[in-house]
């Protein structure tokens, strides 16, 4: 009797651990089909980017928004400040202020190792 005890016992054990390992079974299916799914979008959302970040599809966009191409475009002559605080000073002596300012537009332009170009309209 003991024996038939022990063996229904560990019958109902496999069976219990079966079906645990069954339901993790699914809830992993389950998980990959998910992970496939968000796979799927993120390749579809890098293809759209790639698209939009094609050079024909900025400049027919920028077309479409009325950017134009200018027509007349003037290199000027690099300007050799010896670096980036020196322009800062300039543009403050220049501008008659005794006190440090940021930088203007050309002053950060002109510290650029760059040549800066001018758009004529």
């Amino acid at each position: 009797m003991l024996a038939v005890a022990l063996a229904v016992g560990s019958l109902l054990a496999v069976t219990g651990a079966q079906a645990y390992l069954t339901q993790g079974q699914v809830r992993l299916t389950r998980l990959q089909d998910q992970l496939n799914a968000q796979l799927g979008q993120h390749r579809n959302l890098e293809l759209g980017v790639a698209q939009l970040e094609h050079p024909a599809a900025v400049l027919s966009q920028a077309q479409k928004e009325g950017l134009v191409v200018p027509g007349n475009v003037t290199d000027l002559p690099q300007v050799n400040t010896g670096g980036r605080q020196g322009a800062t000073e300039a543009a403050s002596k220049s501008s008659g202020s005794s006190q440090a300012t940021a930088p203007a537009a050309g002053a950060r332009a002109a510290a650029s190792p760059g040549r800066a170009r001018s758009r004529s309209r």
